[in-house]
This record gives C-alpha cells, structure tokens and sequence, in this order.
C-alpha cells in the first residue's frame, strides 16, 4: 500500500515554524535547524520544499498577500458604492495583519530586503502592482459612478497604498495598535477623494 502525501500537511506545518522562530529571532538570526526543530522535521525535510531561509520568509509573505488579494478581488467584483469597498478593504485588511500578527517582524524585515535583493523587490513590486492596479479600478469605477470627484485613478491608487504601508510601518514604530492607525488615516483620505 502506497504512503499517503503529506506534502500538503507538512508545508503549512514549516510556514508556521518559521513564522514563530523568525518573530522571535529574526531573520538573519534564525537557523534552518532552530525551525526543522520548532516544525518537528528535520532540515533535510525542510530543504526538499524550500530552498533556504529566503525560500521561506518569500513564501510566508505570499501567503498573507494572497490570502488579502482575493478579497480585494471581489471587491472590485462588488456593485457596492467604491469608497464602502475601499473602506471594507481596510477592515479587512486589519483584520487579517492582526490575525498574522506574528509575521509583523518578518514582514517588516522582508520589506528592508527589498532595497538590498533583487528577488525580494521583485516580489514586493509585483503584489504593490496588484494593490495598485485594483485600487486604480475601483476609484475609476466611483469616478464613473459620481461617487469620486474626478482625480487620476493610478495616482489616487498609488496614494492609498503609500497611506496603507505608511500606516502599517507607523504601527510598528509608534506600538500603537494597528485598528487605531490605519483605518482613520485611510478614512482621512477616502473623504478627499469623495465627491
């Protein structure tokens, strides 16, 4: 009788792992053998998904920005009014940063790697570049409903992702929680764009 496929258990099991061993001691300052440990695996395991610890911060940093596009997907879908969908988008944003609260540090860390490594920037700019794009939609769809005063989408769109991460870093540098920054300072710029 053949063995089952554990590939899909194991993955998830080493992500979360090297979430907990990297919050606690930093990129740089994990080993592969302080997460095979924390995984329950050894780092030969680790080494057959991932090729090191770039391979795992990336792929834990993916997860959380796919887990967010696909509801800013459908919001775009939405036929709600486009400044109710951008301020959804926040909430669920919150939400989400907060229930992964303990990516805070990685994340942040893997965001300086991208002045420093290529495929670290390429990584950032393509997930910014669907921000973007996304936010560019939806503010065209409002400017074409009467519900945005007519403003360049793209630049309007890149504004509101520069306020998201500003808002993000700010809650990491002030320690104040997360719902107590980022919502108003977004909301302060969705009453600019209104018509």
């Amino acid at each position: 009788m053949p063995k089952p496929d554990v590939s899909e258990q194991r993955i998830p099991e080493i992500l979360d792992a090297a979430a907990q061993v990297f919050s606690e001691h930093g990129i740089d300052g994990a080993s592969m053998a302080q997460i095979a440990k924390a995984a329950g695996v050894s780092k030969a395991m680790i080494y057959y998904y991932f090729d090191g610890k770039e391979a795992l911060v990336t792929a834990l940093v993916e997860n959380l920005f796919d887990a967010d596009q696909a509801g800013l997907e459908a919001l775009i879908a939405s036929d709600t009014p486009a400044l109710q969908r951008l301020d959804r988008y926040v909430v669920d944003l919150v939400d989400l940063l907060e229930s992964n609260a303990v990516l805070y540090p990685v994340f942040a860390a893997f965001k300086a790697r991208s002045a420093r490594v290529g495929e670290v920037q390429r990584t950032m700019g393509r997930y910014f570049t669907r921000y973007v794009d996304a936010f560019a939609s939806i503010i065209q769809q409002g400017i074409d409903a009467g519900q945005i005063r007519a403003v360049e989408p793209r630049v309007a769109a890149l504004t509101l992702t520069a306020v998201v991460e500003g808002s993000i870093l700010m809650r990491h540098t002030l320690g104040r929680p997360l719902p107590e920054v980022l919502p108003p300072s977004v909301s302060l710029f969705l009453q600019g764009l209104a018509r």
